[in-house]
């Protein structure tokens, strides 16, 4: 059982999803999450996460909060979301590509919004993006109701672990199906007509000028 420690009182979208994280590189069962700012206990975790003022990956440290806390590139600094998918996404996956693509589309904008960094740009209509933080904060403990901070906190987690595993998943299809597309185009004699006996979306042939025709079995009913 490995004890992972983060802060405690309010919650936002970085401690949830790096420990949404931590139960898919660890399992759910074989984790203990403690809230906390007690540097003792701080100082006992297998692994502290956006708490602790310290990011150093050997000592198994991915905080944030410190001066001189790294940025990325791209000028989005790191929170502790970003520094575990750094270190974790690809194994997490089981795919570079994928972890890649739920760095840019995932991390980048929630890092950013726990840094008070803008990457949006308001629309015609005044109206500011709803981002993860304000959807997983729907789930912070109310007082009023008796509810408690650590059962709503991992309530919170497991939305946040339940988006992370779809999206692995729908990603490691797509690329399935980027392989298949490449088979079919490069078996077909006629390139203008392709014919699968499944599902591929045609957006995989858009490179392919020639591509005409797709013929595959309708996904809901195997209707040609």
């Amino acid at each position: 059982m490995k004890t992972i420690v983060t802060h405690s009182g309010s919650f936002h979208a970085d401690d949830v999803f790096s420990i949404a994280a931590f139960q898919l590189l660890l399992g759910k069962e074989n984790i203990n999450v403690i809230r906390t700012r007690d540097e003792a206990i701080i100082a006992e975790a297998d692994y502290v996460v956006d708490v602790g003022g310290v990011y150093d990956h050997e000592a198994k440290l991915y905080d944030h909060h410190q001066v001189g806390a790294p940025v990325r590139d791209n000028g989005i600094p790191y929170a502790g979301f970003g520094l575990v998918w750094k270190h974790y996404g690809e194994e997490i996956c089981g795919s570079a590509e994928i972890a890649q693509y739920i760095e840019e589309k995932l991390c980048w904008p929630v890092d950013a919004c726990d840094n008070g960094v803008s990457i949006w740009e308001v629309g015609q209509y005044d109206i500011q993006p709803f981002e993860w933080d304000g959807i997983l904060k729907a789930w912070q403990a109310e007082p009023l109701l008796g509810e408690d901070e650590l059962e709503q906190f991992m309530a919170a987690v497991d939305v946040a672990r339940g988006y992370l595993e779809r999206v692995i998943v729908k990603r490691k299809v797509k690329a399935e199906q980027k392989v298949l597309a490449e088979q079919l185009y490069a078996k077909a004699e006629d390139k203008r007509i392709l014919v699968s006996d499944q599902y591929i979306p045609r957006s995989l042939y858009i490179e392919h000028e020639e591509v005409e025709l797709l013929l595959f079995p309708r996904p809901d009913t195997q209707d040609w």
